[in-house]
């Protein structure tokens, strides 16, 4: 299970892009401001589907 939702990516987003800091953002949220920073990013260059979820399953030998 991934750590963060896209519904929580998404609101993490769009509360930075209401004007608030990387660090301020991520300190109300309890998350990294790098994360604030690669979350933002994907989400202006792919759109809501660029905070999706990724799911990979790992297949051992």
């Amino acid at each position: 299970m991934a750590k963060y939702s896209q519904e929580f990516k998404l609101e993490v987003v769009q509360y930075y892009l209401s004007g608030f800091g990387k660090a301020a953002t991520g300190q109300k949220f309890s998350v990294d401001h790098m994360d604030v920073q690669k979350w933002v990013t994907a989400f202006e260059q792919y759109g809501i589907s660029g905070l999706s979820v990724k799911t990979t399953k790992s297949h051992y030998s």
